[in-house]
């Protein structure tokens, strides 16, 4: 083996678990913006409501905070997680 593969075997499973990993700090801090904003509101009705206003309202705005760290953060953790998996032998993938 060339000692460009070694290096390649190495950092691969580190790679992808620090994607996954920011994957979910992005994915967890989406939730954080939601449920920063759903506290503004009065009232548990109103929670609900402003609650399901936001998840439901994402592609309405794509390019907001909230949108951009939801939709990245499930994007890095889903690809990643399944990468890793396929890394372990768990599924095949070609």
């Amino acid at each position: 083996m060339r000692e460009t593969d070694e290096v390649f075997i190495i950092l691969l499973p580190i790679i992808l678990v620090l994607i996954f990993i920011t994957g979910i700090c992005l994915l967890g801090y989406g939730i954080y913006l939601i449920f920063k904003k759903v506290n503004e509101e009065e009232g548990l009705n109103k929670k609900i409501e402003a609650l399901v206003a936001n998840i439901f309202g994402l592609h309405l705005d794509p390019f907001s905070r909230i949108s951009v760290a939801i939709l990245l953060g499930g994007l890095l953790s889903l690809s990643s997680f399944f990468f890793i998996l396929n890394m372990f032998g768990y599924i095949e993938m070609e």
